[in-house]
């Protein structure tokens, strides 16, 4: 006698939540609680997309991320019942006749040495901040999510941030946590005449820390791009904000700089310390603030330049460079550098555009409340992934690595994350990707990957994409 099937019917709802066009949920009716696991077919095995869940549900719905465009995908699916019955079966997800716009369906990435891939684009996807995602293969498959530019590709318990982009390109009036098929898990909404941009992080109990400008009439005592603000979790509501146009009233900043342009455009939560890292890419400042109330602990800020408080500004040791315009000041964790792991030590990426600099190396400034000159000089120097050592008890900063790609350069924009033991690093000039290892050894690289304005890009791994499903 044959036994019954454990599923009823099965149909397949490809791009689900109107957001990820290369998504699907397999939907199943059965009569008994079912767990499963799925496989969308790659073109080639090594980019066969694998998921499994060891939730039984009655009538579960499937969640499949990876499909191609343009493509009748083939998914194999497997449940099984609490008593350990399997059932297999092929489905068909249609991406035939969907309208990609501009996006690139394949790019080139180019795999240069197979040690450093194997831990990261041969078990990844390459992911830009209008999140459109690339197998090792180059073929696209994640796109369509919120198109927010300067989304951070940061991640927080099962989500991604996006945001509306409603005003220009730059700002969002609401940020979404979300997973990689669209499903919104939570909003947060600015308030009224407030935009959201660049970075957000989160607290050891889950609270947000964002950052947030007026959208409009900035003025030399409310600048742009200047607030800090608190969320909690659970509420969404404010529990702080700091405009920090005070402190930074009459410094100087790059000559790249828009008029009263703050340009806070990193945060990051230090557990260790309990402290927060943010960055002002106009004046080239990283300092560090309490997640209590926003005071400022520490700083770095380049002495031959208006310091912003020289009673908290740490000592450059070892023929110390100070980063020009830089980008992505994030927390790493690289084992080559666990000489800096102590309690009162950190360690940093950061990129350093080197946007505005005078030939002899020395920053080119004006005053923050002074025009801007649109004839400005920026030498053009390459742009570097840098790695900060920072001893809190001696209150010293020294530069521990440099990494960087001849001919590359980014003015204006550009990230680095660390990737494992390597680093992803993304220059926007020619929309170029590079993982490199702390040997400044090339691994993967992509050129030209965007045909629209994207601030970062990274590899997503194995289990981080697994995780956002």
């Amino acid at each position: 006698m044959n036994n019954p099937s454990l599923i009823e019917t099965i149909s397949v709802t490809v791009n689900p939540y109107d957001q990820n066009l290369l998504s699907a949920n397999i939907n199943i009716s059965s009569t008994v609680s079912l767990k499963f696991s799925y496989i969308v077919n790659g073109k080639t095995s090594d980019v066969d997309f694998t998921y499994s869940s060891e939730v039984f549900t009655t009538n579960p719905v499937i969640p499949v991320i990876g499909l191609y465009a343009n493509t009748i995908n083939e998914i194999d699916v497997v449940v099984e019942d609490l008593s350990g019955n399997k059932e297999t079966t092929t489905v068909y997800a249609d991406t035939t006749g969907q309208d990609y716009g501009d996006v690139a369906l394949n790019i080139n990435i180019e795999i240069l040495d197979e040690t450093i891939a194997k831990t990261s684009i041969n078990n990844g996807w390459l992911m830009t901040s209008y999140f459109n995602g690339y197998d090792k293969n180059g073929d696209i498959r994640i796109t369509g999510l919120y198109q927010w530019g300067t989304t951070p590709l940061k991640t927080h318990d099962g989500s991604i941030i996006a945001g509306d982009n409603i005003f220009g390109y730059y700002y969002a009036t609401t940020l979404y946590a979300i997973n990689l098929l669209g499903k919104v898990n939570k909003t947060i909404n600015a308030p009224d005449g407030f935009g959201f941009h660049h970075d957000v992080t989160w607290d050891s109990t889950g609270n947000i820390f964002v950052l947030a400008t007026m959208l409009e009439d900035q003025t030399d005592s409310n600048k742009l791009e200047s607030i800090v603000a608190k969320i909690d979790a659970t509420t969404g509501e404010i529990i702080w904000s700091v405009d920090y146009s005070e402190q930074f009233y009459n410094s100087d900043v790059l000559a790249n700089s828009d008029t009263n342009d703050v340009h806070i455009n990193t945060i990051d939560y230090i557990e260790k310390l309990d402290q927060i890292i943010i960055n002002s890419r106009s004046t080239c400042t990283i300092f560090a603030i309490s997640p209590d109330d926003g005071e400022i602990i520490w700083m770095i800020d380049n002495p031959a330049n208006e310091v912003l408080d020289e009673s908290k500004n740490l000592t450059a040791i070892n023929d110390f460079i100070y980063p020009n315009g830089e980008h992505a000041v994030f927390l790493t964790d690289n084992t080559k550098y666990d000489n800096y792991s102590g309690d009162n030590q950190l360690v940093l990426s950061v990129f350093n555009n080197n946007s505005c600099l005078n030939d002899d190396g020395t920053d080119n400034v004006r005053k923050m409340e002074s025009p801007k000159d649109d004839d400005y000089y920026a030498a053009p120097v390459d742009s570097q992934a840098v790695i900060l050592g920072i001893d809190l008890t001696a209150r010293t900063v020294e530069r521990l690595d440099t990494f960087a790609v001849t001919g590359e350069r980014s003015e204006l924009r550009g990230s680095v994350f660390q990737n494992g033991d390597n680093y992803d690093v993304f220059f926007c000039d020619a929309y170029d990707f590079f993982t490199l290892d702390t040997n400044n050894t090339i691994g993967v690289r992509a050129l030209d990957i965007e045909t629209v304005t994207s601030y970062r890009a990274r590899i997503f791994s194995y289990d981080e994409l697994r995780a956002l499903i």
